[in-house]
């Protein structure tokens, strides 16, 4: 199994960059994936990526929760991933910058949580992911960026009514989306 195909995604997000490293460290040590991946992002957060077998993760993540003297503050669980959220994970996703007219915006203080709602958006709703980012300037938070149909957006403003429907975009505003990828 590769982390093209896993069977699942597990997402731990810690307030500590060293406590979650040694977690982190001690999950990898003791249980079977087929890939993690550690990403730091603002606001001093340290999340880890497990790609694995439903089992794995979640007794990976009881051991995060046992383990990390308070310091793990989100559980992602990404039962099926998507196959747009894999490209995006993989820094595979690419977009035709030509084709985005219609944006939903999602903006979360949990890149955990994010990514769990980006995958269930992305399997419910007729739209396509066209970035996710967690820079420094966000002060903490993390944004996802969804481009279709009005109505495809809609439905996903539906699931995440906090977002921001933009139609009708102006090629100013589509050039600092796509130069911001």
């Amino acid at each position: 199994m590769t982390k093209d195909i896993a069977d699942a995604i597990g997402v731990l997000e810690f307030d500590s960059v060293p406590k979650g490293m040694k977690v982190l460290n001690q999950v990898a040590k003791n249980i079977e994936f087929s890939d993690i991946k550690q990403k730091i992002i603002s606001g001093r957060r340290y999340i880890g990526i497990l790609y694995g077998k439903h089992a794995s993760l979640e007794y990976a993540m009881n051991y995060a929760i046992d383990n990390s003297d308070g310091a793990l503050v989100e559980i992602g669980w990404i039962g099926s991933p998507h196959r747009q959220l894999l490209e995006f994970l993989n820094k595979e996703l690419t977009v035709d910058i030509g084709n985005i007219n219609n944006i939903f915006v999602v903006e979360l203080l949990s890149h955990a949580r994010l990514l769990e709602l980006t995958n269930y958006i992305l399997h419910h709703t007729p739209v396509d992911l066209v970035d996710i980012d967690s820079k420094e300037y966000l002060d903490g938070a993390s944004i996802a960026i969804f481009r279709g149909k009005i109505d495809a957006l809609q439905l996903a403003k539906h699931i995440i009514p906090e977002g921001e429907m933009i139609t009708n975009l102006d090629p100013v505003i589509r050039r600092g989306i796509i130069s911001g990828r």
